[in-house]
C-alpha cells in the first residue's frame, strides 16, 4: 500500500512540475523584504502583497486559504483529532551585494532558479504546498489534519507565529522546512545585542555597515576627515583574496569603503565581515578613539566570541557563534550591534551581561533586546523517527539530525518534547558538603535532564520544566573536562500522566531553597498554589497511570482517623512540598519531606503528621548526570 501510495503520489507531483516552477517564479518576484506597517499590512506593503500572491494560488490549487490579518496565512487538508504544521515564510532578508543576477528577477540558469528566496524560504514552501496539492490529487486519505501555515516575519522576529499562537493556536506537532536535509532537530538560542558609546573623536565623520544584524555585512564605508587615502589603503589587512579596499577623497575627506563577504549570521564562518576589516582600518588611522580600538580587539577576526568572553560549546549544539552585523554612527553616539548564537546549554542572559561588561570600559551601554531561547527535540521523539526513518529508508542511508545556528518557526512548537523556556538558570545559593548545590528553574533542570541523562531519566524531562518553577542539581564533581551532578527526578512510570497532572500548578517561588541547611545534598522543591487543585491534580494523575483505584482504597482504609489523608492535607494550608536529602556528620544520607505551611506558627504547632509516607511520595528518585561536552 505504502509503495502504491508513493507512485501515485510521484505521479501526481510530476503532472504539477511545471506549474510548481511557475509559482515559485511568481513569488519570488515580490521583494518581500519587512517594510512599514500598514493597515492590513504589519509588515509592509511588500510582505502582504507576497501573503496575498501565495493566498490566490492556494486557493487555485483547490485548498482554502485563511488569512489571519496579515501576519500570516493557514491551509489545511485531512481529517482526524490530531494536526500536523508544516512552517513556512514568505519574507526574505534584504537582498544584499554581489548578485550576478537580478535578486528578484526569478531567472533560470543552467537549471536553476535563481532568486532570493528560492532556498529561504518560498521555495521549500512551494514544495509544501505542491507537496499537499499531491495528496489531493491522488486520492490518499490522511488519519491527521496537516496544517500549512505561511508566515511573513520570519526574518525579523516572528511577530507573526506569536500572533498567529495567541489568536488561533499552533499544533503540538510539526516541522518547518527552512534548514538543510537530513533533520534538525536542534536550534541554538539567538539574541541581538545593540550597544551605544559616545563618539568624541570629531575626525570620523560617518559610519555605516551591515541591513540586519543576522546578515555579516559585505560592505561598510566610513568619512573621515583629511586625505588618509593612501594610509588607510596601505594599512588594510584583507581577510581573503575577495574583500577590498576603495579610498576615494569628498572634497577635504576622505572615503573608506571595504567589500566583504555577506553571509547569514547562522554561520558567519562563510563570510569576509566588511565592518571588521573598516574597524581595523580605523583603528590603525588612530580614528574612533578606545571605542574603535576595544571593538577590535573584543571582535577580532574569529567568530566564536572568544574576543569577547562568550566562547564555549555543548555536545548537543556545538560551539557558539557571534556576528558584527551593524555599525553605524548617529547623533554622535556609535552603534553595534552582534547577533550571537549560542548552545543549547547556555543563558542567554548571561551571554549579554558578559558582552555588555566586556565593553563597558570604552563607554559602551548595551539597549534591551530580544532573546529567542534554543529549542531541541529529542531523537527518541516520534516525529523525529519518522521523518528520519523516511529519509534513510528512500537514500539508504544512515543519517543523523543535527544542530543549527539558525532560528526557525520551529521553536515555536510544543512536538511534546520540547524542554526549553524563558526561565533562567538561579543564582548560586548553597554550598553543601564540598559540593555546589545549584537551585534552578525546572525548564534549565529538564534542559540538562534531556541533554545529558540516561535514557530512563530523559523520558522525564518534558514534563519537569512544567511542573513547578523551581528545582535543583548538586555539582558533586568538577574535573579539567566533565562535570557531575547529582539530582531529583520526579515519580510516575508515564511522564504524558504527571505532566497532564501538574501542568497547571501556578509559579510561585519556592522558599525552601533559600534556608535549608548547609548539609543538604539535594532538594527538589514543588509550589502549590491551593490545596484543592492540586489534589485534583494528583488524582487525575493516578487515574491516568491506572492506580486510582487503588488510591481511594488507600484512602477510605485511612478514613477512620480523625482525618483522612486529604482533609488533613487541606487543613496544612500547603504552599511548598520539598524532598531534600541531608547528608549528617555520620555520613548517612537521610531523606525528609517539608512542607511549608500557609497557618501560623502557633497553629503549625499543633499539626500532627499521621500519613507520613503521604508526602513523601509526591517526589522521586535521585538521579546523576555527567557532562563531559567539553574540555
Amino acid at each position: 500500500m505504502h509503495f502504491e501510495a508513493n507512485t501515485r503520489l510521484d505521479a501526481a507531483l510530476a503532472a504539477n512540475e511545471q506549474d510548481m516552477i511557475e509559482t515559485l517564479r511568481r513569488w519570488i518576484r515580490v521583494p518581500s523584504v519587512r517594510g512599514t506597517a500598514e493597515a492590513g499590512a504589519p509588515f509592509g506593503r511588500e510582505v502582504r502583497r507576497a501573503l496575498d500572491t501565495a493566498m490566490q494560488d492556494v486557493a487555485r490549487l483547490g485548498m482554502s486559504p485563511r488569512d489571519i490579518d496579515g501576519y500570516c496565512m493557514d491551509a489545511e487538508i485531512g481529517q482526524g483529532e490530531e494536526t500536523i504544521a508544516v512552517l513556512a515564510h514568505l519574507d526574505v532578508v534584504p537582498e544584499g551585494d554581489g548578485w550576478h543576477h537580478e535578486p528578484y528577477g526569478a531567472e533560470i540558469a543552467d537549471g536553476r532558479l535563481v532568486g532570493r528566496g528560492t532556498a529561504d524560504d518560498k521555495g521549500p514552501a512551494v514544495a509544501a504546498l505542491f507537496a499537499m496539492k499531491a495528496i489531493l490529487d491522488a486520492g490518499i486519505p490522511l488519519s491527521r489534519k496537516c496544517r500549512l501555515i505561511l508566515g511573513c516575519d520570519e526574518e525579523c522576529g516572528m511577530e507573526d507565529l506569536t500572533y498567529y499562537e495567541k489568536k488561533i493556536g499552533l499544533p503540538a506537532m510539526g516541522f518547518s522546512p527552512d534548514a538543510n536535509f537530513p533533520l534538525i532537530n536542534t536550534e541554538k538560542g539567538i539574541t541581538a545585542m545593540e550597544l551605544l558609546a559616545p563618539m568624541a573623536d570629531g575626525r570620523l565623520l560617518e559610519l555605516a555597515s551591515g541591513t540586519r544584524s543576522n546578515v555579516v555585512p559585505g560592505r561598510a564605508s566610513a568619512l573621515v576627515a583629511g586625505d588618509l587615502r593612501a594610509e588607510a589603503a596601505e594599512g588594510f589587512q584583507p581577510l581573503s583574496d575577495e574583500c577590498e579596499i576603495e579610498p576615494s577623497l569628498e572634497g577635504a575627506n576622505t572615503r573608506i569603503v571595504v567589500t566583504g563577504v555577506p553571509a547569514h549570521a547562522s554561520m558567519p564562518e562563510k563570510g569576509r565581515n566588511a565592518a571588521k576589516m573598516l574597524l581595523r582600518v580605523l583603528r590603525d588611522l588612530d580614528i574612533g578613539g578606545e571605542p574603535v580600538a576595544l571593538l577590535v580587539e573584543a571582535s577580532g577576526d574569529e567568530e566564536r566570541g572568544e574576543g569577547l568572553g562568550i566562547a564555549g560549546c555543548d555536545a548537543v549544539s556545538g560551539p557558539l557563534t557571534v556576528n558584527l552585523g551593524l555599525l553605524s554612527l548617529k547623533e554622535g553616539q556609535l552603534s553595534v550591534t552582534y547577533d550571537c548564537r549560542y548552545p543549547v546549554m547556555f543563558n542567554g542572559q548571561t551571554v549579554r551581561a558578559t558582552v555588555a561588561k566586556r565593553l563597558s570600559a570604552a563607554g559602551f551601554r548595551m539597549l534591551p533586546g530580544r532573546d529567542s531561547v534554543p529549542h531541541h527535540v529529542p531523537e527518541t521523539s516520534e516525529l523525529v523517527q519518522k521523518l528520519m526513518g523516511v529519509y534513510n529508508g528512500i537514500l539508504g542511508v544512515e543519517e543523523k539530525p543535527f544542530a543549527i545556528g539558525g532560528g526557525t518557526y520551529a521553536r515555536h512548537l510544543e512536538e511534546g518534547m520540547s524542554v526549553l523556556s524563558t526561565d533562567r538558570l538561579q543564582d548560586l545559593v548553597a554550598v553543601t558538603s564540598g559540593a555546589v548545590s545549584i537551585f534552578m528553574s525546572h525548564a534549565h533542570a529538564a534542559k540538562i535532564l534531556q541533554v545529558y541523562a540516561p535514557s530512563r531519566v530523559r523520558q522525564q524531562a518534558s514534563f519537569v520544566k512544567d511542573l513547578t518553577p523551581w528545582s535543583s542539581l548538586t555539582v558533586q564533581e568538577i574535573g579539567e573536562d566533565h562535570l557531575q551532578f547529582r539530582g531529583q527526578t520526579l515519580p510516575g512510570e508515564a511522564a504524558a500522566s504527571w505532566l497532564s497532572a501538574y501542568q497547571g500548578v501556578p509559579a510561585q517561588e519556592a522558599a525552601f531553597p533559600e534556608v535549608l541547611p548547609y548539609f543538604t545534598g539535594e532538594a527538589l522543591s514543588l509550589s502549590i498554589g491551593d490545596a484543592e487543585s492540586f489534589l485534583s491534580r494528583a488524582r487525575r494523575f493516578e487515574d491516568g497511570n491506572g492506580r486510582l483505584a487503588r488510591y481511594e482504597k488507600t484512602l477510605k482504609s485511612r478514613s477512620g482517623k480523625d482525618l483522612s489523608p486529604e482533609e488533613w492535607f487541606r487543613s496544612l494550608q500547603p504552599k511548598e512540598v520539598v524532598k531534600a536529602v541531608f547528608t549528617a556528620e555520620d555520613g548517612i544520607s537521610r531523606e525528609v519531606a517539608l512542607v511549608r505551611l500557609g497557618k501560623s506558627r502557633k497553629q503549625a504547632a499543633r499539626t500532627s503528621n499521621p500519613y507520613r509516607g503521604y508526602l513523601s511520595a509526591l517526589l522521586g528518585s535521585p538521579f546523576t548526570v555527567t557532562d563531559t561536552s567539553c574540555a
